[in-house]
């Protein structure tokens, strides 16, 4: 320690002030600053991660559903089974009442084989054996849902 103009002060006549004792807390004030208040914020952080995981987990799903539907055909819009198309363009061809009513019907073979996709207004041929002889009869899709009209064969 320095005197007043700069000399020092010899150990002796230097003032020791004590150290004042550490505060004396109370224990409902020991326990406030002993213990910690649990965090809000890790459990809000938590919790914003959960729903996020969930959400990306959920839209991982969702695409691979829409993957999959969209792989087999489910937005293609409704498909029609060509073997029952079949069928049903030979009774419209033989029935004398509801169809045209020929005779000698002995073969039909609708689309080559393949489902057709009803679309309103799109269409598929088929072959027919009639009397021994090959014909082509056009079926149209009146809608979206498979509904189709069988012209006569030709």
């Amino acid at each position: 320690m320095s005197g007043p103009q700069g000399e020092e002060t010899p150990w002796w006549q230097q003032v020791r002030r004590p150290t004042p004792p550490p505060p004396q807390y109370t224990p409902q004030y020991a326990q406030q600053y002993t213990q910690q208040p649990p965090s809000q914020q890790p459990k809000h952080s938590m919790r914003w991660l959960l729903i996020g995981g969930g959400v990306l987990v959920g839209a991982i799903a969702a695409a691979v559903v829409a993957l999959a539907l969209l792989r087999f055909g489910a937005f293609a819009g409704q498909v029609l089974n060509v073997s029952k198309a079949e069928q049903a363009v030979k009774q419209v061809i033989t029935d004398p009442v509801t169809g045209y009513g020929v005779a000698g019907v002995t073969d039909v073979k609708c689309n080559n084989g393949q489902n057709p996709t009803a679309k309103k207004g799109a269409s598929f041929t088929c072959e027919v054996t009639v009397a021994g002889k090959k014909h082509q009869v056009k079926a149209v899709f009146i809608d979206d849902n498979g509904t189709y009209e069988v012209d006569r064969p030709r």
